[in-house]
């Protein structure tokens, strides 16, 4: 098989795998509010199992996957990590805003057009569009930390950060077996499909 199929079969079982998802934003995920939220295993399938969470994670992932340096990748992926964290902090601190969904939905197709930028060298632009990524990671975050009290978030932010650490993982090593120019549309497709199903 030539390198060509193989990153053929690999692109065409990442978009299978993200269209096979549920589209299932947040706590809920037909359970009352707040119940998801209440233990570990909620939260390490949670980001599995929504559609926003999974292609924006693997898409951060591609992104550190286009880093020159493994100590920039690592760093990247350190930095997504903490801004879900922070954004859960704000929620359990704050509650919710207007327009969070929205936001959400966005940062998949902001994460894409930074993959775009990365894959075209348009690197300062590249630059702007990954840390306006990383930034939007916190409305990720957010919406659990304004969906459950407290205490449940205790219990269900370490699963959380184990499954978003995995698939950044995902992310960044399918990014180095697909070519760049690839990732971004495949990225792009996986929003729209989101945006439709809400």
């Amino acid at each position: 098989m030539s390198p060509l199929q193989t990153y053929q079969r690999l692109t065409i079982a990442a978009t299978s795998s993200l269209l096979t998802f549920p589209t299932l934003a947040h706590v809920g995920h037909g359970q009352e509010a707040g119940v998801i939220a209440s233990s570990f295993m909620a939260g390490v399938s949670h980001p599995l199992t929504g559609l926003d969470h999974l292609a924006m994670l693997l898409g951060v992932g591609f992104l550190s996957a286009l880093t020159p340096g493994l100590k920039k990748q690592l760093s990247l992926m350190v930095s997504a990590l903490s801004s879900i964290l922070l954004g859960l902090v704000f929620g359990v601190l704050t509650g919710g805003f207007s327009g969070m969904e929205a936001l959400i939905l966005g940062s998949v197709f902001i994460v894409a057009a930074a993959l775009g930028l990365k894959a075209s060298r348009r690197n300062h632009l590249a630059n702007i569009g990954t840390l306006l990524s990383l930034s939007l990671l916190l409305a990720h975050g957010w919406a659990h930390g304004a969906e459950a009290p407290a205490a449940a978030v205790l219990a269900f932010a370490p699963g959380m950060l184990v499954s978003a650490t995995a698939l950044l993982i995902t992310g960044n090593l399918i990014g180095r077996a697909v070519p760049a120019r690839w990732l971004s549309p495949l990225l792009a497709f996986s929003g729209v499909m989101l945006a439709l199903a809400s």
